[in-house]
């Protein structure tokens, strides 16, 4: 039977047991709330107050908490703008995955790009978390003061790290959009701006940041900025700045990577979640990056399997193997990309002999020639064979003004036509919810 609370006389109807038990409950509720409040007052021990991030002490947790958002934006943005270019194709049923492989995303249409988090692929709302996170933490780091950190913890050099990654958080933002918002010194966000803008944020983030990692010793950050500093430079076309930026990178430094593991889905590589020869086939390596060779011979920089697998929609699935588990890392700078933006600016024998360099790593047959425009178009076939699938492709397509394959108005399997997306454009959540948008 339910009892009617709202009617008094259903509280009467009981005998005299039912009349002691009521008594005896409503005298012992003061009590019961009050052991419930003391309860409610105990702080989770799994949860850390947020007045306590604002302790300096805390910086060390806040930076890795940055890089932790950085990576796995990272991750995401590599196989979702490889769909875009031409490393990847999409090999599942899912339609709101077609936008990027078709190339005509719309903002009002569109919303994985948009509001996804990493593991779904999305770039918008995880690279804007992270440049936030790095930029959150580099603001504190700045307004502190050395004896604030704790024993062994050494200020510039985590500052260097927030720089270097707030640096590549706005680089990306500016490779993969037409045009963005910047923070103000509030961390708030401004009015729309073209993407030039967002290029000479990053630059001025790794103008500090090798500032602090030189005053720190930290040489890979060091490195990292450096490398970040040539690839803004030479999206804003300031050739010299970026040869020197990249002829600084000691020749030492290997690459600063996004770092996976198989702990988690947030943790783990993006390619090789969405690709594998042994369990996903969610995406395929592109016909333009198949089976690729130098002189007859396997390019090993390139490496894709092809499956017994067909996709739903009719494509025999090409696996890439460059990430063979879910912990390999990614590289985000490497002392190969600097060596390339040299051959680009340089070009004759100086770029004929890089590109015999990596050849000679991959055991592939050396390169021969004098003739300059032949020169420079093997910096940018090998560009990208060694950049392959390291999140380069989709700004290379702009910057480098290569054509689009399948080219635009081709008919797309799965319905419609291929656009020409070469950038995408600002989410309609950003200009929604932006109070400052249009300012």
């Amino acid at each position: 039977m339910k009892v009617n609370t709202m009617n008094p006389a259903a509280w009467r109807g009981g005998g005299g047991a039912e009349r002691m038990l009521l008594l005896l409950l409503l005298l012992l509720a003061p009590v019961a709330c009050d052991v419930f409040d003391r309860a409610l007052d105990v702080e989770a021990p799994s949860r850390i107050p947020a007045s306590d991030l604002e302790d300096p002490a805390r910086a060390t947790l806040l930076v890795n908490g940055a890089i932790s958002d950085f990576d796995c934006a990272f991750g995401a943005y590599v196989v979702a703008t490889g769909v875009l270019a031409d490393e990847l194709e999409d090999a599942t049923q899912t339609a709101a995955r077609w936008a990027y492989d078709r190339r005509d995303i719309d903002a009002n249409r569109d919303a994985l790009y948009a509001t996804s988090g990493c593991i779904g692929l999305g770039v918008y709302t995880p690279l804007s978390v992270a440049r936030w996170s790095a930029e959150n933490v580099l603001t504190k780091l700045e307004g502190s003061i050395d004896a604030q950190m704790p024993a062994g913890v050494n200020r510039l050099s985590l500052l260097a790290t927030a720089a270097a990654y707030a640096g590549y958080s706005h680089l990306l933002l500016g490779e993969a959009f037409c045009t963005g918002v910047l923070l103000d010194a509030n961390l708030q966000p401004g009015g729309e701006v073209p993407r030039e803008e967002l290029f000479r944020r990053a630059e001025a983030r790794f103008t500090r940041a090798i500032e602090a990692a030189q005053a720190s010793a930290n040489a890979e950050i060091l490195n990292m900025a450096r490398v970040g500093l040539a690839r803004v430079r030479l999206n804003l076309g300031n050739t010299a700045g970026a040869l020197e930026a990249a002829r600084s990178v000691d020749a030492n430094f290997d690459a600063r990577v996004m770092t996976a593991s198989g702990v988690s889905s947030r943790r783990e590589n993006r390619v090789w979640a969405q690709s594998n020869p042994q369990s996903s086939f969610n995406v395929s390596v592109a016909p333009q990056f198949q089976g690729l060779t130098v002189g007859g011979q396997a390019d090993p920089r390139v490496p894709a399997q092809q499956t017994s697998q067909t996709s739903p929609t009719g494509i025999r699935v090409w696996a890439q193997t460059k990430y063979a588990t879910a912990g390999s890392p990614i590289p985000i700078a490497s002392r190969d990309e600097a060596l390339l933006v040299i051959a680009e600016i340089e070009g004759g024998q100086t770029a004929v002999d890089i590109i015999n360099q990596f050849r000679a790593t991959a055991g592939l047959p050396s390169f021969t020639s004098s003739d300059p425009v032949e020169i420079q178009q093997q910096v940018i076939e090998e560009r990208r064979r060694e950049l392959f699938l390291e999140g380069h492709r989709f700004y290379d397509l702009v910057r480098l003004n290569l054509p689009l394959v399948p080219a635009p108005g081709t008919p797309y399997r799965n319905g419609g036509v291929y656009g020409n997306t070469t950038c995408l454009p600002l989410p309609a959540i950003e200009r929604l919810n932006n109070p400052n948008f249009g300012a």
